[in-house]
């Protein structure tokens, strides 16, 4: 806008503001009420009109004399729930189809009705809260983790350890989880949780010292 010309300018301000135009972004004027609001000539009002769509500001259609107009959102935007209503309806009403294809393909603000806006809120009231995870909650977590055989002979081959060492590396991991708040701790997120948990531990130096413990022997997990 500020490379405008003071003539180009005012002209876009008026496509912008003229009492014609719409909250959707596309909207029905003539050459002849344009030459008639701004005082130019029709001529003159054409080659502005072309000079705007050759900016890819804007898209005018000869055959329906209607106005999309690029970035509608950018200075006159709104997610109101009543406002997407209103752009629903208005896009009913235009003519040139592929005037909304113009507008809305390149504006990178969704356009969602009323009904979208309020599932939205609906599934976010749905959400239970994130409670404090405790050391009771971790331990008994772990432990029926602890009984998937598949899943600790997977781990401790994939970071190189043994079962006495991967049992104490889930127990630290237990007390360094007990305060944090945590949405759906459960035996799954555990598993992604613990792995990658072990490896930023491992990948800072830290070691576990332990004897070597046979598979399918490690007594139940105890905090360290």
């Amino acid at each position: 806008m500020q490379s405008l010309s003071p003539e180009k300018k005012y002209f876009f301000l008026y496509l912008l503001t003229n009492e014609k135009t719409k909250q959707c972004g596309i909207y029905e004027i003539s050459k002849r009420q344009i030459s008639y609001d701004t005082g130019y000539t029709i001529d003159t009002v054409s080659i502005l009109l072309q000079y705007f769509i050759s900016e890819k500001k804007i898209w005018f259609s000869e055959a329906t004399n209607e106005i999309a107009v690029r970035n509608w959102a950018k200075y006159n935007g709104s997610r109101s729930p009543q406002v997407q209503t209103l752009i629903n309806q208005e896009l009913k009403q235009v003519k040139d189809k592929t005037l909304i294809q113009y507008r809305y393909s390149i504006d990178t603000v969704p356009i969602l009705n009323a009904q979208e806006e309020e599932e939205e809120e609906q599934e976010k009231e749905k959400e239970p809260e994130v409670e404090e995870v405790g050391s009771e909650k971790a331990r008994s977590v772990s432990n029926e983790v602890w009984k998937d055989q598949a899943w600790k002979e997977s781990i401790c081959m994939g970071l190189g350890l043994n079962f006495d060492q991967l049992q104490k590396w889930m127990a630290l991991f237990n007390a360094s989880v007990a305060n944090d708040k945590i949405y759906k701790f459960d035996k799954s997120s555990y598993k992604k949780m613990v792995r990658g948990w072990i490896q930023k531990q491992q990948s800072k130096g830290t070691v576990i010292e332990t004897g070597i413990q046979k598979a399918g022997t490690a007594p139940p997990l105890k905090k360290i």
